[in-house]
């Protein structure tokens, strides 16, 4: 897995984060690579998280899922989604190395 963004393509990431997400009401939002690196963050200001071990399961949590489908007969599951009494969490993958 490579890639490299330069720190125009990572502004405009972060705007359309911002502008598309955060402005819209979403607590926290982080682009992750496959491997559990984060490429950017940004949130409310409500709470802070430990966004190194969330980054960190949910790059786990996309492998096991994505070994699942291909048990099954899928390329992928591109979406996971977890819902409690009051917060949903959604993983949407994004292209073949971020999500």
């Amino acid at each position: 897995m490579s890639y490299t963004l330069d720190q125009k393509q990572l502004d405009r990431i972060e705007d359309i984060l911002k502008t598309e997400l955060i402005d819209n009401g979403v607590r926290c939002v982080f682009l992750i690579d496959m491997a559990g690196n984060i490429i950017t963050n940004l949130d409310n200001g409500e709470k802070q998280h430990d966004i190194y071990s969330l980054a960190a399961l949910a790059a786990g949590n996309f492998g096991a899922v994505s070994a699942m489908a291909k048990i099954i007969g899928e390329n992928e599951f591109s979406l996971l989604f977890h819902r409690e009494r009051r917060k949903t969490s959604t993983s949407t993958r994004s292209r073949r190395n971020f999500f």
